[in-house]
This record gives structure tokens, C-alpha cells and sequence, in this order.
């Protein structure tokens, strides 16, 4: 049986496998790997190492590399994470965010609106009664 060699390669660098395992094929090595790959990566999370970041190196026993296992392909089944489709529940939370960011937009431009208001009235005050600015608003 032929004996394959599974080193692991982190952001760290390549841990080597010193000892190999036999397995009848490289398809069966690759197997193996896989099986491998979800309890290995508890084991990487506990020592704070990334394990998407993480690939298995199958060689054979001259050291030559036969396959490369990434565990993001492994972890992800091939394909790419995506967002869940969002429950109804979700949906209505979505709407009602939205509509209180458009409603604070409207009342930030009415306050815009009230001061540029409030700015041409005192203004016109001033212009009317000069006395009024002297005054100041307790006494008016």
C-alpha cells in the first residue's frame, strides 16, 4: 500500500508530516484529508490560527505533491459563503429600517428649512426694530 505524507500548511509556515499514512490510492489519501479537515480545524480555532487559511499538501513518498486541500473548499463544500435568504420576519425588520432612515432625512430637512426660517425672520426683525437685537430673546 502506498504511503502518503499530509503536511499542513498555515499562515504560520508548512508542518511537515513526519510519519505519513498507507492508503490504496491518492483518491483514498484525498479522502482522508477530507475527513480530517472539520475536526483539525477546532483544534486550529483553539490555538488561534485561522483554519480558512489552512491547506493540506498530499505527497507521495518520493516527496513529490499530489494534491492540495484547501480546507476553505472543504469547510464551504466548493462553493463560496453566501447570505441566507432572509426569513419574512427579516423582511419587515429591513422595511421598517428604511422607512425610519427616510423619515429621519425629512425631518432633518425640515429642521434645515425651520432654521433657514427662523434665521430670516430674526433678520427682518432686526431691520423692522433695531432695538430688538440689543434686547436679546428674554426681554423681547
Amino acid at each position: 500500500m502506498p504511503l502518503f505524507f499530509f503536511h499542513l500548511r498555515t499562515p504560520r509556515g508548512l508542518e511537515r508530516d513526519a510519519f505519513g499514512l498507507d492508503r490504496p490510492s491518492v483518491e483514498a489519501a484525498y479522502l482522508e484529508a477530507c475527513r480530517t479537515i472539520p475536526d483539525l480545524c477546532v483544534d486550529l480555532l483553539n490555538e488561534g490560527t485561522a483554519p480558512l487559511a489552512c491547506a493540506f499538501l498530499i505527497c507521495g513518498a518520493d516527496g513529490t505533491e499530489l494534491i492540495e486541500v484547501p480546507f476553505n473548499e472543504q469547510l464551504h463544500d466548493g462553493r463560496r459563503p453566501g447570505r441566507p435568504d432572509p426569513v419574512p420576519e427579516q423582511l419587515a425588520c429591513l422595511a421598517e429600517v428604511r422607512k425610519g432612515r427616510r423619515l429621519v432625512a425629512e425631518m432633518r430637512a425640515q429642521i434645515a428649512e425651520m432654521r433657514a426660517s427662523a434665521a430670516e425672520m430674526r433678520a427682518a426683525a432686526r431691520r423692522v426694530c433695531p432695538s430688538i437685537e440689543a434686547a436679546g430673546p428674554a426681554e423681547v
